[in-house]
């Protein structure tokens, strides 16, 4: 076999056997649609979440109450990639019931959004109540990089240097990464200080990762290396972000190579 340099530690990581296709694919999110200010019945299955669809003509605030019996239930907003935002979790046990729950959530631009209801063990039906309130002043830029749509598009051999500001509105980064060969797509971080993960992802599907690299390489919590097996001329999708939405800054690199 064939290497070409990629100035990693030894690679001892496992690949993903399917080679994927280059076809870019239309994101498919299975939802229903929303229709905020009445209340309706709700089913969430065992490890399934349930999204529900609605577009927020500009930025505001949805107030939602949740009730459900039997289970233990936790509401997030998700933008239309289906990325759940980590602050907008309400999971709060009202009046100490796990099925009860309600709050608010923000969002900070115009657009398509999913309120996406799971449970933490087994599945249950209910009730969802939300009231939308046009909040323009809540306005935020959307961040460089944030999605997929935006992600920083590489050739396999090629590095990045980034960074990351948890603590603040900069929480992931994208990244979409071309292979003009077949063989193995090798992608990294490598960073000094703060802890890293990284989620690689098939065109077209961004809810449910392919394979996730949280292994902590060489006792480095920024150090992470996935190898995924990938067809001439296809891409893969890649998130960079921090498990600790505390931290501060994280600077790194993000690094890529191509094995025959």
């Amino acid at each position: 076999m064939r290497l070409f340099h990629f100035p990693f530690a030894l690679l001892i990581c496992c690949s993903l056997s399917a080679l994927l296709s280059s076809a870019e694919g239309e994101q498919a999110i299975t939802a229903q649609d929303l229709t905020i200010g009445d209340t309706i019945n709700v089913a969430i299955h065992d490890h399934e979440p349930t999204r529900l669809r609605f577009r927020a003509e500009t930025p505001g605030a949805l107030t939602v109450l949740a009730r459900f019996a039997g289970t233990d239930i936790r509401i997030h907003l998700a933008d239309r990639f289906g990325q759940t935002d980590p602050e907008s979790e309400i999971d709060f046990d009202y009046q100490g019931d796990p099925g009860a729950e309600q709050g608010v959530l923000i969002a900070h631009q115009a657009g398509e959004f999913y309120v996406v209801l799971s449970t933490w063990w087994g599945g249950g039906q209910g009730t969802l109540t939300t009231v939308w309130t046009p909040m323009p002043e809540l306005a935020q830029d959307p961040v460089p990089h944030g999605s997929p749509e935006d992600a920083i598009v590489l050739s396999a051999g090629e590095r990045h240097g980034e960074h990351l500001t948890p603590i603040g509105h900069n929480r992931w980064t994208w990244y979409k990464v071309s292979s003009p060969e077949a063989g193995q797509l090798v992608v990294g971080t490598r960073a000094a200080e703060g802890d890293l993960m990284i989620e690689a992802y098939s065109p077209g599907n961004y809810t449910t990762p392919l394979t996730t690299a949280d292994e902590d390489r060489d006792g480095v919590a920024g150090n992470e290396t996935l190898v995924l097996d990938i067809s001439a001329g296809a891409s893969l999708y890649f998130r960079v972000l921090s498990p600790w939405p505390e931290l501060e800054r994280i600077d790194y690199e993000f690094r890529t190579a191509h094995l025959d």
